[in-house]
């Protein structure tokens, strides 16, 4: 169990007077879920993974976001909205850029927190904001990742830093290795059930296969772990058979979406490029069996099915065939389509590629763009890949971002390949403040962030 305390300091650079907040927060599950997310890899891919997330205290904290409105006070809704302009952020370096709203790490006051017995039981963060920098209103104030917290959605230092999920290029590599045998299936791995503690994936002979997900033990906040043998049971059992179905029998493009805790959708389509597109589908219920199919005319040119499809808010977001704009089509009134035109020619994806994933925040994300109420252009995820997110690559249980890719140039003759990446946006706290803020250009502002591990 983790507890954390804010304090805010405003100091007027004219008179000295301080104004001092202090507040207790709401610790997430953000933390539990990044590291029992999709780590069925955790004895294969042990030393990278260990490298990444230990100790938790610098690697996945050590980031501040601060936001002009309050947050939902709910442990399993860590993700920010998208939309939600920060106040100010920072991470655990000096900010040595341009970007006004980041602050920068103090390294001096910045210390373990010991208790009476020596022992390290948490962490003390401390952040200075200049009288440029973080100015406006602070309503909620959140713990992060570093990398979130040094490069928020948005971040203004440079063309570089714009990119809307720049931790690609920072976590790329966190668990890549070549695929054989059983680990082919975790690469088509598209749908998680924590509740009954399996991975879905599928195969080429109609079956959805499921896998049971390794979770890691308990650790300390300020200490890494040793590597422990679990001998985990990667044991994969079928279970579902679909292949008798219309839907797998239409032998065309396929695509696999989580729609809830319980519910997977299967798409399929040869993305003909003519005017009205048939769309067939299947839903399961993992929990109870159930299976339905159909097929939806969609009055509109819709690409492949593979990689061309995300689903998010109860919508499915379609690259168009000739993929220049993306659909929105409304699950519930698949006659409710909405067209998000992409106005730099054709989206940078070919068919055998992802253009198309949806991130945890619940923003759909393409190669170089995201949607919000339109299409908004951003720089190429960077070099995850050759910039490319293969058609089986997506978003799984929240916290990583997957990537099966063929990896035709390295000329190693074994062409399947397997990336897995962190995305770290999410929020380690929530702290509302009992009332808001204004930071403004004639104060300064110091932040001291502590978390503590409570019995």
């Amino acid at each position: 169990m983790l507890k954390g305390e804010a304090i805010i300091e405003l100091t007027d650079v004219k008179t000295g007077d301080v104004e001092v907040l202090r507040e207790s927060n709401l610790v997430t599950n953000a933390i539990p879920d990044v590291l029992n997310g999709t780590i069925w890899f955790i004895d294969r891919f042990w030393s990278s993974t260990k490298d990444k997330n230990y100790p938790l205290y610098n690697h996945l904290l050590g980031g501040i976001v601060l936001f002009p409105e309050r947050l939902e006070e709910n442990p399993e809704k860590y993700w920010a909205p998208y939309y939600l302009e920060p106040t100010g952020f920072a991470s655990n370096v000096v900010n040595s850029g341009t970007e006004t709203r980041r602050g920068s790490f103090n390294v001096n006051e910045s210390m373990p927190v010991i208790n009476d017995a020596g022992e390290k039981i948490g962490y003390k963060y401390v952040w200075d904001f200049n009288t440029s920098q973080g100015n406006g209103t602070i309503t909620s104030v959140c713990l992060t990742h570093p990398q979130a917290g040094y490069n928020w959605y948005g971040c203004m230092d440079s063309e570089t830093n714009k990119r809307l999920v720049s931790y690609i290029e920072g976590a790329k590599g966190m668990a890549a290795a070549n695929v054989t045998g059983n680990w082919y299936y975790f690469t088509r791995c598209f749908f998680a059930d924590r509740e009954t503690g399996y991975a879905y994936s599928w195969n080429d002979a109609g079956k959805i296969i499921k896998t049971r997900l390794t979770p890691y033990p308990s650790l300390s906040i300020v200490e890494s772990p040793p590597y422990v043998e679990t001998n985990p049971d990667y044991l994969f059992t079928d279970a579902f058979d679909i292949s008798g179905t219309a839907f797998w029998t239409a032998n065309t493009s396929r695509k696999f979406l989580q729609l809830s805790d319980y519910e997977i959708l299967g798409v399929t389509t040869a993305g003909s490029g003519s005017s009205t597109t048939t769309v067939k589908w299947i839903k399961i219920n993992v929990r109870t069996a159930e299976i339905t199919e159909g097929s939806w005319d969609i009055s509109e040119p819709l690409g492949r099915a593979a990689g061309m499809v995300t689903y998010s808010n109860g919508n499915l977001f379609w690259v168009a065939y000739d993929k220049k704009s993306v659909y929105r089509i409304n699950l519930s009134n698949i006659v409710d389509i909405t067209q998000y035109l992409y106005e730099s020619g054709a989206i940078s994806a070919g068919d055998n590629y992802s253009s198309l994933i949806t991130a945890p925040s619940g923003v759909v994300l393409g190669p170089d763009f995201y949607i919000s109420d339109k299409l908004i252009p951003t720089v190429k995820f960077g070099n995850f890949q050759g910039n490319q997110l293969n058609y089986f690559g997506g978003f799984i249980n929240g916290c990583y971002l997957y990537n099966w890719y063929y990896d035709y140039w390295s000329g190693s003759g074994n062409y399947d390949k397997f990336n897995v990446a962190l995305f770290p946006q999410y929020l380690a706290t929530i702290n509302n403040l009992s009332s808001p803020v204004t930071k403004t250009a004639g104060k300064t502002m110091k932040i001291t962030y502590t978390i503590t591990e409570t019995e």
